[in-house]
């Protein structure tokens, strides 16, 4: 019999399944090649990442009174956390193509970080602090300040990489997840195989 586990009050069809992949291999693509040509998808990544900006800086907020590193490295953290926690949501829910989604959501953003990451040397990238506007006060790049403290700023490019990366394979996992959920929800048919009768 299928998984009871992966029996929810859904409709598992392979339609569903296809669509939910294709949608996610247009955002992964969108991801990728940012010159490519999808304006809606590219539209809604934009936004995705907007919403990262808020998590950093609520983390920062929340993790503010452990002490500076850990007030530093809670900007990742809190940009980790909330797509974790509808992961963990949707999975109690068993809402399992929400699953889908939040999954690309954590995998992308891993890229997101990792381009933060890979920057912690050169720092060109610009960098938007609500505190720093408030107190007048040049923004910290969190990685710079965290891989030095770590005595891995040589490292940025490589451990920029390794996450890109792992990223990149979450993504592409959560793309194949639909149709794994649709192969886990299918109720066995061997008992209505002519052998089996035998």
């Amino acid at each position: 019999m299928a998984h009871e586990y992966f029996r929810s009050s859904q409709k598992v069809t392979l339609f569903k399944a296809g669509l939910s992949t294709s949608v996610l291999l247009l955002m992964l693509t969108a991801v990728l090649l940012p010159k490519a040509q999808l304006p809606l998808v590219s539209l809604f990544i934009s936004a995705l990442e907007l919403l990262y900006f808020v998590f950093h800086e609520a983390g920062h907020i929340l993790f503010g009174f452990m002490g500076e590193f850990i007030s530093v490295a809670g900007g990742t953290a809190g940009q980790l956390f909330i797509p974790m926690l509808f992961l963990a949501a949707a999975i109690y829910r068993r809402r399992f193509y929400a699953v889908a989604f939040f999954i690309f959501w954590i995998g992308h953003n891993l890229i997101n970080i990792s381009r933060y990451i890979g920057d912690a040397r050169q720092q060109t990238l610009r960098l938007i602090s609500p505190g720093a506007l408030l107190t007048g006060e040049q923004a910290i790049h969190d990685w710079n300040y965290l891989l030095s403290r770590l005595g891995l700023l040589w490292a940025d490019h490589f451990l920029s990489a390794f996450i890109f990366g792992i990223g990149v394979l979450i993504m592409l996992f959560a793309a194949a997840w639909p149709f794994l959920y649709y192969y886990l929800s299918q109720p066995d048919r061997i008992k209505s195989t002519p052998m089996h009768r035998m």
